[in-house]
């Protein structure tokens, strides 16, 4: 049996930066997967990622802040900090 426990904190991409639209946030998520056997009533494996781990937060942060987020909206609008696209197709789309 496969049992999932998640976590989800809400992160502010920036928050040193007041410029920042909105409050612009992330969703963080965490929690563990555990793979149980039910014949053995044993706990076979844990796969975790914790919502408390600053390394892998700080991993998360630099990607969004290098590359726009890499979401579904930077794909068709601006960086969020700069004002500039870096996805051709974003410049193409804009009709200006």
């Amino acid at each position: 049996m496969f049992f999932s426990i998640t976590q989800q904190i809400q992160i502010p991409v920036d928050p040193q930066d007041p410029n920042t639209p909105g409050g612009v946030t992330f969703p963080f998520r965490g929690g563990c997967t555990l793979v149980l056997d039910l014949d053995t009533k044993q706990l076979l494996y844990r796969i975790a990622k914790p919502i408390n781990d600053s390394v892998r937060l700080k991993n998360e942060l630099d990607y969004i802040q290098s590359s726009g987020g890499g979401s579904l909206r930077a794909t068709y609008f601006s960086n969020y900090k700069t004002g500039t696209e870096k996805e051709p197709f974003a410049q193409l789309h804009r009709g200006d």
